[in-house]
């Protein structure tokens, strides 16, 4: 049963903000959660300026303390959607404790289903018809590595009408978060599952980031949801991504922080071998951590990444590229020392 909050909401004047992670702490402890990791406050900033996140942060930041999954919606702390006055209103921001992916809910897997490319194609609609059958709710489609305008709105809708012909029951092309914000977040904040198509890495995870989608991910995932990307959509989801339209002061392809959705992975799809990926493979083993799982991903084949296993889907094999070896279609591997 849910408990009262202890305090209300919190209201703190700006010149006291840097005590909020202190009061927040007293309020965790006060709903029985027991002492609270430092959560501390982000820098402050205008809303025009990409910072935008709020209350998907703080419920994080709850689940982060492990405060019951039934109460987190009575509990969550709301911040006051500005501080001061006047043009230069800012928003108050609590970040989680990590940057982790947000922690799974007891008794509950989710999914990140991570394919090579060539989506919404013929040939992955067994992989994708079994992706329906695994989840309980809504499917909404968001082709953010896409352009603004025809470009997003014709891939988006390549995608509903892909996933209403595999079998899902209620699927919803998402407005473009980087036209209208709140109207994809809402629609966002309503799916089981999330499907992010192919297009440029860089564009998607700079959309994702700006918006506030990567938390409405996060917090799918954290509830049991799926997520599925393809090509750039699968690419971002990892802890690292190659970014091949961006150089490094060397002039070498970036590799940079991905969302870390899929911990531990870097996805390269499109895969057909090591000798077609040479160029990626040398900027990752410069820039990336060794024990970095690195995952070759083909066109209409994919990655289940459920808990701590992975799982081959679709066509053709995927191949653990460090370990030298193929995963064959529904064979599954773990990492070693990874929990179940």
């Amino acid at each position: 049963m849910s408990r009262p909050h202890p305090s209300g909401p919190l209201e703190k004047p700006p010149d006291e903000l840097g005590e909020l992670d202190t009061d927040l702490q007293e309020r965790l402890r006060a709903v029985g959660t027991g002492p609270a990791p430092t959560l501390p406050l982000a820098s402050r900033g205008r809303r025009d300026g990409g910072i935008a996140v709020g209350l998907e942060r703080l419920r994080r930041a709850l689940i982060e303390v492990r405060l019951p999954p039934e109460d987190v919606a009575d509990h969550v702390l709301r911040p006051m959607d500005r501080v001061g006055g006047g043009e230069d209103d800012v928003d108050l921001l609590v970040f989680p404790t990590s940057s982790r992916p947000a922690t799974r809910v007891a008794g509950v897997t989710a999914q990140v289903w991570l394919q090579g490319g060539g989506e919404f194609s013929r040939g992955c609609e067994p992989m994708d018809a079994e992706l329906v059958r695994r989840i309980d709710g809504p499917v909404v489609v968001s082709a953010l590595a896409g352009t603004v305008g025809r470009d997003y709105r014709t891939a988006t809708e390549n995608g509903v009408r892909h996933f209403l012909a595999v079998g899902a029951t209620e699927v919803i092309a998402a407005p473009d978060a980087r036209e209208d914000r709140a109207a994809a977040i809402q629609v966002l904040s309503s799916a089981r599952l999330i499907v992010l198509p192919g297009g440029s890495p860089s564009r998607l995870l700079d959309a994702l980031r700006a918006t506030g989608a990567d938390e409405v991910l996060a917090a799918l995932l954290a509830d049991g949801g799926a997520v599925m990307g393809s090509s750039a959509g699968a690419m971002v989801l990892g802890s690292w991504t190659v970014l091949p339209d961006r150089r490094d002061a060397d002039g070498g392809m970036q590799v940079v922080p991905g969302l870390g959705l899929a911990p531990g992975l870097l996805v390269v799809p499109h895969w057909s071998g090591a000798a077609s990926r040479g160029d990626w493979l040398r900027t990752i083993d410069t820039h990336v951590p060794d024990d970095t799982t690195l995952l070759g991903v083909a066109e209409e084949s994919g990655v289940r990444f459920e808990g701590s296993t992975l799982t081959a889907v679709g066509k053709r094999s995927a191949a653990l590229v460090r370990q030298d070896l193929e995963l064959l279609p529904d064979e599954s591997w773990r990492r070693p020392g990874d929990p179940p």
